[in-house]
């Protein structure tokens, strides 16, 4: 069945996907003070890390970022570039860029040296950015998704549960990232 939804409701619905400063902030927060009392919370909090400054500072969906190798990682002058096969495009010829901040790429240099890989400029990894911990298999977009949802609810927590700000975590999506990236231009 085809609904009708009116233009302004669905730019409120965007709207009410925004994160607040301060919903944004205890998002980051909670991500920071995650556990490390031994390698696998020490893996996992630098992987989620690593996703939601992706998803943050690229604007990318889940099927992008679960689809992203490190070959996709290229420099050209002084600036660095990622290679993104957004919806519809299959190949490197179709690929969207994004310009890759200085912010972003400290975050990008972080979970490399985690990953004891070398640094970004000698980079010539055919493989993807994100894989599980206990396989070693590529994430899907299915795992991001699980992965981003499971963290904003321990951060719906802090908030008082008849608040928004607890609401909104509750039904938070990596998608929201998007808007927020995309929020801040």
């Amino acid at each position: 069945p085809k609904f009708n939804i009116s233009k302004s409701q669905r730019k409120m619905d965007v709207s009410q996907r925004i994160l607040a400063a301060s919903e944004w902030n205890a998002f980051i927060e909670a991500m920071l003070n995650l556990p490390e009392t031994n390698y696998l919370e020490r893996a996992h909090k630098t992987r989620l890390r690593f996703i939601v400054t992706t998803l943050y500072f690229l604007g990318l969906r889940c099927e992008e970022l679960a689809n992203l190798n490190w070959r996709d990682f290229v420099q050209i002058d002084d600036y660095w570039l990622v290679r993104v096969n957004g919806k519809g495009r299959t190949s490197e010829v179709e690929s969207d860029v994004v310009l890759c901040s200085s912010h972003y790429l400290k975050e990008v240099s972080y979970y490399r040296e985690f990953l004891k890989l070398c640094d970004l400029s000698a980079n010539n990894e055919d493989q993807p950015v994100l894989f599980s911990l206990i396989s070693g298999k590529p994430l899907t977009a299915s795992n991001i998704r699980r992965l981003i949802k499971a963290h904003a609810k321990l951060v719906s927590q802090t908030f008082d549960t008849d608040s928004a700000s607890f609401k909104k975590m509750q039904r938070l999506s990596p998608h929201w990232l998007r808007h927020l990236c995309a929020s801040q231009l």
